[in-house]
């Protein structure tokens, strides 16, 4: 005998759209009360209005506005705004403001969302995507909020052609992985957009102009590769420039026109005579090793050099200046035996500039400006802060040590431009030989094309440098340059002169002439490499000449030829002349 069974399945619930409007005809007057009655995949169509609310969209609806620029929710300066607590939701089409110190839309544990072509503005935080995946935020206006757009602890996601200008913190993903970040303007804000503690992200065609610190990559003591391992081509720009984020690449060499500089995992890298401003930081290795940031001007930016987890690197002869408050300097974290010289690290907020070594020892820096420098934190760190003696250490605007003294004990009578008493860091970072001025650097090219550098430490402004190169014996090669302070002060200028000019060129056969007359007193010193001459003089305008020896019947005479012909030849050049 046979039996059946009928099993009834009941009809499946066509979607919906639920209409609102605040004081005409409409299904509700009010958003929360559509919300509550509407199921998932209905539709609730807000018509044009002001909706003081605070709506919690618990079901998977599309939240559509009639016009975003006449349909607004409005928070009324308290709580959020738009809740989102639920999957698949789309909210779309609406001015959202006025949040209290929360969010004008905050997705709390929702997957596959999607936020679109909203108007976000004065809240504490426009948007925040919280503990969801694989949500997309993509065509908002998001303005003139404290935050702009956070994404915390949440991948896969999307955030693509937004605006977002005028808010203290433009786009930030917070420990967010595989998220996409694409075709945005992000302009006018602190910070452009950040990535931290996040992995394999992919930025493309996002355009940062005029923020206060436009891509931060942020690095914090703890990090490993992956939070750096992302996918950042030249098609994102910071203020019209490509940005150069490289990836596991060998022996390159960064365009002059780079925007942001950044080396992960790689090796042989060199940065030089490129421009940085407004990022942080202005350049970063991390995972980098036998790499060289050299004359780069970086200026305005969050820890203008960071050298994380790297190896053998050399920062040389840059120009890094901070202002306002941010944390300026030279930034060494994990990472040893690299070599810091001939810097200028310069502030105008004493508060916030510094050096900070980490977990960074068998590292050298000397031959450094560092001007207004107040915070050198060593943590965990033993480094060398000095080239010896006679070649120095490092200048500090704050160093109050006197120079009466010279000698490798600094107990021989005369003064040698070195500080008679140790600079002292920490028990384990000593500057033995301070310096007593600024250090300038010139570079000097010879006849086959060899580069040296001859290097002038003064407590005078030191202007229109010449190096004459000659082999013709009526026109010897001359050293020449230009000392500027007030009147009737008291000056010393320290001149580094390779032995290769000295011993090749002059046969150790030399001197120095100011205004055409011997200084009033003259002091040097040899080492394998370098010349060291220490004269003396008074303010306030000197010519300086420095020249194979001669009779002294002829020296004025041979002073003024030359003078002319520095003035007719001379050729300058100053890579890394210090501003004052």
């Amino acid at each position: 005998m046979l039996s059946f069974s009928i099993v009834m399945i009941p009809p499946v619930r066509a979607a919906r759209t639920w209409t609102v409007d605040d004081d005409g005809p409409a299904d509700f007057h009010t958003i929360q009360e559509a919300m509550n009655a509407a199921y998932p995949r209905d539709t609730i169509y807000v018509k044009t209005g002001t909706y003081y609310e605070h709506v919690v969209v618990n079901k998977s609806v599309s939240l559509v506005g009639e016009n975003k620029t006449t349909t607004m929710i409005d928070g009324n300066k308290t709580g959020t705004v738009v809740h989102v607590a639920s999957d698949n939701v789309t909210v779309t089409g609406f001015t959202i403001q006025n949040s209290g110190h929360e969010y004008g839309i905050y997705l709390n544990h929702s997957d596959d969302c999607v936020i679109s072509g909203n108007t976000i503005n004065d809240n504490w935080c426009g948007i925040k995507v919280y503990l969801s995946t694989n949500c997309t935020v993509t065509e908002n206006n998001v303005s003139d909020n404290y935050r702009g757009i956070i994404v915390f602890a949440s991948n896969y996601c999307t955030l693509s052609g937004n605006n977002v200008s005028d808010n203290l913190f433009g786009m930030e993903l917070l420990g967010s992985d595989n998220c996409v970040i694409s075709g945005n303007t992000v302009k006018e804000n602190g910070n452009g957009i950040e990535l931290f503690y996040s992995v394999n992200c992919t930025l493309r065609d996002n355009k940062m102009t005029d923020n206060e610190c436009n891509l931060a990559v942020t690095v914090q003591p703890g990090f490993s590769l992956e939070h750096f391992m992302h996918d950042i081509d030249v098609s994102n720009t910071v203020n019209g420039k490509p940005i150069y984020y490289l990836v596991n690449e060998h022996d390159k060499r960064i365009p002059e026109n780079a925007g942001y500089v950044a080396a992960i995992n790689s090796t042989n890298i060199t940065v030089e005579n490129v421009n940085l401003t407004h990022n942080y930081p202005g350049v970063l290795f991390a995972f980098t090793s036998n790499s060289t940031v050299k004359n780069v001007k970086v200026s305005n930016s969050f820890d203008d050099v960071c050298i994380y987890c790297s190896d053998s690197c050399a920062i040389i002869g840059n120009n890094i200046t901070g202002s306002g408050e941010r944390w300026s300097g030279i930034y060494l974290v994990c990472s040893g035996n690299c070599t810091v010289i001939e810097n200028n690290v310069v502030s105008n907020v004493l508060a916030y500039a510094r050096i900070t070594l980490y977990n960074s020892s068998d590292n050298i820096l000397f031959h450094n400006n560092f001007i207004n420098i107040t915070h050198v934190e060593i943590i965990n760190s033993i480094n060398v802060w000095d080239n010896g003696y006679p070649s120095g250490g490092n200048y500090r605007s704050d160093y109050v040590g006197s120079d009466a003294y010279s000698g490798s004990y600094q107990n021989e009578t005369g003064s040698d431009g070195i500080g008679d008493t140790p600079h002292v860091i920490t028990m384990d970072n000593v500057d033995r030989y301070p310096l007593m001025a600024p250090v300038t650097t010139f570079d000097v090219i010879f006849w086959d094309g060899r580069e040296y550098e001859i290097e002038i430490l003064s407590n005078s402004t030191v202007a229109n440098f010449q190096f004459n190169m000659s082999l013709i014996p009526e026109y010897p090669s001359t050293i020449s340059f230009k000392v500027i302070g007030p009147e009737f002060a008291g000056a010393f200028c320290r001149i580094i002169i390779p032995n290769i000019i000295v011993q090749d060129l002059w046969q150790n056969n030399y001197t120095i002439l100011v205004d055409g007359n011997l200084p009033l007193m003259t002091n040097n010193w040899t080492d394998g490499t370098y010349t060291y001459v220490y004269f003396i003089y008074q303010h306030p305008t000197h010519q300086v000449i420095i020249i194979p020896a001669f009779p002294s019947a002829l020296i004025l005479p041979l002073f003024m030829t030359l003078t002319m012909l520095t003035l007719i030849l001379g050729k300058r050049k100053f890579p890394r002349k210090l501003k004052t």
